[in-house]
């Protein structure tokens, strides 16, 4: 299923929420990393449609979830 990049951070944000200081900020590193784009491509493409269950993407969610560094 895929989702709006704005979305998609925001939830990733929630997730992160409880484990790490700047959730927000980790979230996008994520997803900028996750999309091999850079800062600029994800602010000026927050309305993009991103595949929100690629296995790369949930695997990196989850060990930052657990508290591995990025």
């Amino acid at each position: 299923m895929s989702k709006r990049l704005k979305e998609l951070h925001e939830e990733i944000t929630l997730r992160l929420n409880a484990v790490v200081d700047s959730p927000r900020r980790e979230a996008e590193l994520l997803l900028i990393a996750y999309l091999g784009k850079d800062q600029l491509y994800f602010i000026t493409h927050q309305e993009d449609m991103i595949d929100e269950n690629h296995p790369k993407l949930l695997e990196w969610i989850a060990k930052r979830s657990a508290n591995v560094p990025l």
